[in-house]
């Protein structure tokens, strides 16, 4: 994908046994203070830890892309929710998204002229049918059913993880569904059906990605991470660049 950066790392540390120590983890990942505020109205603890963890591995990701400047960097995160890469002043410096799952967490970073969007998902055992109603539309239904895809677990959940990006690197807009997103499958690639769509933007590059992950097919637009010693069996993402001059 042009200008774009992927990072995929597996938290294998124990889980924080005192709250001094979490404190102490809070301190080094400089959060702005709306990303602060917004740690702190998380209730469930585990929530909590995933969003610090995802935090600390944004700064170590900057540490290796900036150097001794990414002291000066931030990640600040808009009212929709979208997250920005933004220095002391607050000016965008480039265009980052990221995903977490369980104790995974992935971040893609591209230059501002592109908007970004990434997700990640465990493999899991799942009723791919009813999964992929809740998300896919009649038309898209009856076109990826002609693919064999629709009873298929892992095609659904790469056909959500597509959506997800895709959905994020629009911006999150409240007026678009999932539903809103039109999937297609040609020529091996799964991307989305720009013919179809009526939303604010068209992806240009949509890369999948993941480890032990087995596509019902070829999927050409899939590439296999190695993972050594992983604890997560399996999962798989998607990354979307929008080309912002393009719209």
């Amino acid at each position: 994908m042009p200008n774009c950066r992927l990072w995929v790392a597996e938290n294998r540390t124990c889980k924080d046994a005192t709250e001094s120590a979490q404190d102490q983890r809070l301190a080094e990942t400089l959060l702005t203070n709306r990303d602060r505020d917004r740690w702190n109205r998380y209730r469930p603890l585990e929530k909590k830890r995933q969003f610090l963890s995802s935090r600390l591995v944004i700064r170590d990701v900057l540490n290796c892309e900036f150097g001794t400047n990414s002291a000066n960097l931030f990640v600040d995160t808009m009212e929709s929710g979208r997250p920005m890469l933004v220095d002391s002043r607050g000016r965008r410096v480039a265009s980052i998204s990221l995903s977490h799952t369980g104790n995974m967490t992935t971040i893609a970073l591209s230059d501002i002229r592109y908007d970004l969007g990434i997700d990640i998902e465990t493999v899991q055992q799942m009723n791919a049918r009813a999964f992929g109603l809740s998300f896919i539309n009649r038309f898209e239904y009856d076109q990826l059913r002609k693919e064999a895809l629709t009873e298929d677990p892992n095609a659904m959940l790469a056909i959500w993880t597509l959506k997800e990006a895709f959905w994020k690197a629009l911006g999150g807009p409240q007026d678009t569904a999932l539903g809103d997103i039109v999937i297609e499958y040609r020529n091996a690639i799964l991307n989305t059906d720009v013919a179809c769509m009526t939303c604010k933007g068209k992806p240009l590059a949509t890369q999948f990605f993941g480890h032990g992950y087995s596509f019902p097919g070829e999927l050409r637009n899939y590439s296999s991470l190695n993972v050594p010693e992983s604890e997560i069996s399996a999962f798989v993402g998607c990354v979307v660049l929008v080309d912002t001059e393009a719209r």
